[in-house]
């Protein structure tokens, strides 16, 4: 079961000291994790080869390395559900392409 983060506790009313605004409170201590630590298993093979991208410079570390690639694979994710989303309304108004558009796109893509 996957670990749900733990909640960020904010500087509010209750955590203030009386008269002292929420920076002033919280000047000097440390801001609120923004990561979260977690295992993973990954190929042997990926995992010498990410180590060598970072070990070269591609990333200041492993996690870095990591991090920006499965940043990079939500956005791609997002971004081709929100296309086929658009797909579906756009099928959904003008109706599913007919069999001669099929035929002029494959003829268009030269397959």
């Amino acid at each position: 079961m996957a670990r749900k983060a733990p909640a960020i506790r904010a500087a509010s009313a209750s955590n203030v000291p009386r008269g002292q605004d929420a920076p002033t409170a919280l000047k000097g201590k440390k801001a609120p994790a923004t990561r979260t630590k977690v295992t993973l298993t990954i190929p042997t093979e990926v995992l010498e080869t990410a180590v060598s991208l970072v070990q070269a410079g591609c990333a200041r570390s492993l996690s870095a390395y990591v991090s920006e690639a499965l940043a990079e694979k939500v956005a791609s994710d997002q971004g081709r559900d929100e296309y086929l989303e658009w797909l579906k309304a756009l099928n959904e108004e003008l109706g599913q392409p007919g069999e001669a558009a099929y035929a002029r796109a494959r003829e268009a893509l030269g397959l």
